[in-house]
């Protein structure tokens, strides 16, 4: 898909899926395809679930929205690539193959879950687990030989406060993590 605008999916495609140029809102509440490939200036905006047999292909932006999950679940070795931001809500690797974070830059961003039912997923130092004031990005127990390759960064919320009677400029700050 090419040009400009917002495109609505509401297919179920089962080969590749390319975007250029192009913003595309997913409305189907399953879709599997083997490629996705996202070009500059493109983004694919997801609330629903994707299920990959091959690989991730990202220089523009992938959004996983608030209930969207991804899942990787092909039978050769899978892979993340590109220079764009790849945000996802819950991500699963489910290949005894393995899959790979290979972005040249940015990588992968979880909200929520990151579960590895089989294989290794190879983080590359790429992957991000990230919180916000309605989730805790966090990796799932690791269960049959299932296994996590490399380092992963923490990204957690902080919150502030001042104590109560003082003006934050002359007060102490209490800060926590949540």
């Amino acid at each position: 898909v090419g040009g400009t605008g917002t495109a609505v999916v509401s297919f179920c495609p089962t080969s590749n899926i390319s975007i250029q140029n192009f913003s595309i809102t997913n409305d189907f509440p399953a879709i599997t395809c083997r490629n996705l490939t996202i070009g500059a200036g493109g983004a694919w905006n997801d609330a629903n679930s994707l299920t990959l047999t091959g690989n991730l292909s990202n220089s523009g932006t992938y959004n996983g929205l608030t209930g969207n999950s991804i899942t990787f679940s092909g039978t050769n070795a899978q892979t993340l690539t590109g220079a764009g931001a790849i945000n996802v809500y819950n991500m699963t690797c489910s290949n005894a193959a393995g899959v790979t974070i290979s972005a040249t830059s940015g990588g992968v961003s979880a909200k929520n879950i990151v579960n590895v039912t089989t294989g290794t997923l190879n983080t590359n130092g790429k992957l991000t687990l990230a919180s916000n004031a309605t989730s805790t990005g966090m990796i799932a127990a690791l269960l049959g030989g299932a296994s996590v390759n490399g380092n992963v960064t923490l990204n957690r919320r902080h919150v502030v406060q001042y104590i109560p009677g003082l003006s934050p400029s002359n007060s102490k700050q209490l800060v926590h993590m949540i």
